[in-house]
């Protein structure tokens, strides 16, 4: 009967300790702890959170299924619990690689990162064109509501930027000029000779371009690149689009 008393405390007495186990969370590369770690039971969905110094009870698990560490800028980790206990409850998290900037190529003609540039950049994504379909690349422009389109007919479109247009604007395909200084000052239509659906990348540069782009960029430049070929996939393919208004 004492046997059993004594086995009855013993189990009673190391169960919180289990159930209170603490982990602990460093950086790999630092070895210092990490905030913040998400830790979840896919499973349960249950989960909770690494403190300050990197540590966090496991006692809200109560199943035996693997515990997932997930943090912003740091690869998931999913282990089980034999191989935490192997571990020793000491989890190194690898940092991944992340960038939030986007590339652009208008502003200084090479590869940059949007935080290094001083000027507005903006980038039109071509995976945009589905969505918004225009008819012309000036309707391009005007979706993203910060080129001002001046349509003197119906099937035309000048772009206007800070309240320049026509030869006080640039156009740019692929690096090759589209106008120049002695072009006329009033509205320019040429814009909508660029079919929108051939375009890979558009950038709007707001501001003086004429460093890079010469002395007629003075409202801004419109920078657009086709779309790249790729030669090591060789296929026939297209697309159709249709709209009525």
């Amino acid at each position: 009967m004492k046997f059993w008393i004594c086995l009855l405390l013993i189990l009673v007495g190391t169960g919180p300790i289990a159930l209170s186990q603490e982990l602990r969370v460093l950086d790999s590369e630092s070895q210092k702890p990490v905030s913040g770690v998400q830790i979840f039971d896919k499973k349960s969905k249950a989960s909770t959170s690494t403190t300050e110094m990197g540590t966090s009870s496991i006692a809200v698990f109560q199943g035996k299924n693997p515990l997932t560490f997930s943090l912003l800028g740091y690869k998931n980790k999913t282990l089980s619990w034999e191989e935490l206990e192997a571990l020793n409850y000491l989890i190194y998290l690898e940092s991944s690689s992340l960038t939030l900037a986007t590339t652009v190529i208008s502003a200084s003609r090479w590869n940059q990162n949007e935080t290094d540039i001083s000027g507005k950049v903006r980038q039109l994504d071509s995976e945009w064109l589905d969505l918004r379909n225009p008819v012309t690349t000036a309707d391009w422009l005007g979706s993203s509501g910060e080129v001002f389109v001046q349509k003197s007919q119906l099937g035309g479109g000048s772009p206007m930027i800070r309240g320049f247009s026509a030869n006080r604007l640039l156009y740019s395909i692929d690096g090759v000029r589209m106008n120049t200084a002695i072009f006329r000052s009033g509205n320019l239509q040429q814009v909508i000779s660029i079919d929108p659906f051939s375009l890979q990348n558009t950038e709007v540069l707001f501001g003086p371009g004429a460093v890079m782009y010469g002395s007629d960029a003075i409202g801004g430049v419109m920078v657009f690149e086709t779309l790249r070929p790729d030669h090591e996939n060789q296929q026939l393919k297209g697309n159709v689009v249709s709209r009525f208004s």
